[in-house]
């Protein structure tokens, strides 16, 4: 039968640390042999033997505290109790379930386990950084990092950030991770595409010569409710049949949430295009605050501003803010806004029976 003299060693010396008077003899040989023996070791000798990696590690502090009898092993007993969660596989992923889990501290053998990071990963997704390098290099635990955290990205390998495969598939589950992969794969339409079609924001992140690509802008704004009208080319935001179709992708005021009227990113030339803006109104009427100060003051589409939402009362012209029609349109959809009209709008009887029936 083979004995594994290198394991052997390590248990004796680990069973050793909590046996008073003992472990102050194997602390001191441990002492003495990082001190005149592993200086004096190739880095690839120390790697290939687990006792002397086992030496490598031992805090020095810990055996120096093991060479006081009794009172140094309960020291040690307790720390090692308190460290019962970093070092056994089960305590550890119990620990995870609950939250609070500081995988940092975890043993090397931990960060190692693909069971443990991965577990770790999906709790807190910053857990990624502190696996082993290994584990940055399996694309497996890299994605489930990045899936929840885009920048985690930069944590992988640079193999796997090199690797256009895993790009693919990192852009796929979080398109954020345009913003952080190299810029030839900014530059790399199948990237692009990818990223764009899971979320349009993203255009972004790509490179100019896409930002001017109108097939490539008008899928990033069909995946982002119009937004991505914001990352488009000048040229592109004065082009009328592009900014309609990102008006027509956004959604409608009260479910648009905080997102803008793609006419916030058209040209100030749209901005003034009586067709763009009603057209941009009738879906939100706070796009009126993007409207040309002409436009403010045309009647018909403060008007349809105002219907569809009250607020956009605001941003009607000054001159229309003391018509009745105007007044009455947002009366019947917010009673208290009856006290900012003119005087002469709140004695109105059609404004006061508007207000009334709301």
């Amino acid at each position: 039968m083979k004995i594994d003299v290198a394991n052997f060693l390590i248990k004796t010396d680990v069973v050793c640390d909590y046996i008073p008077f003992v472990s102050t003899a194997t602390n001191f040989i441990d002492l003495f042999q990082k001190a005149t023996l592993l200086p004096h070791l190739r880095e690839k000798t120390i790697q290939e033997s687990r006792y002397y990696t086992h030496l490598t590690e031992k805090s020095a502090v810990r055996s120096v505290v093991l060479l006081i009898p009794v009172f140094g092993n309960l020291i040690i007993a307790l720390y090692d109790f308190g460290q019962i969660q970093y070092t056994h596989k089960d305590i550890a992923l119990a620990a995870i379930k609950k939250g609070g889990f500081d995988f940092s501290r975890a043993s090397k053998k931990l960060q190692d386990d693909e069971t443990v990071a991965s577990a770790a990963i999906r709790k807190k997704s910053r857990a990624f950084k502190d696996t082993s390098p290994r584990l940055k290099s399996t694309k497996e635990i890299a994605l489930v990092a990045i899936e929840k955290n885009a920048s985690m990205f930069l944590e992988a390998s640079e193999s796997l950030q090199a690797d256009k495969e895993f790009v693919m598939a990192a852009v796929k589950i979080n398109a954020g991770v345009l913003g952080f992969v190299s810029k030839s794969f900014q530059k790399d339409e199948a990237v692009v595409r990818a990223a764009v079609t899971k979320a349009g924001y993203t255009l972004a992140f790509a490179d100019d010569t896409f930002k001017d690509n109108e097939e490539i802008v008008r899928l990033a704004c069909d995946h982002s409710f119009g937004q991505a009208l914001e990352s488009a080319s000048a040229r592109l935001r004065d082009k009328e049949d592009v900014v309609i179709f990102a008006i027509e992708k956004s959604l409608p005021r009260g479910r648009g949430g905080l997102f803008y009227s793609p006419l916030a990113f058209a040209s100030d030339r749209l901005k003034a295009d009586k067709k763009v803006v009603l057209l941009a109104v009738e879906k939100d009427g706070l796009a009126l605050r993007h409207a040309s100060d002409a436009l403010k003051n045309d009647k018909e589409i403060a008007l349809i501003a105002v219907r569809q939402d009250w607020r956009a009362v605001e941003y009607v012209a000054k001159s229309l803010k003391r018509d009745i029609d105007i007044a009455i349109a947002a009366v019947k959809q917010n009673p208290e806004i009856f006290k900012r009209f003119a005087k002469e709008l709140q004695v109105d009887p059609a404004i006061i029976a508007a207000a009334a029936a709301a």
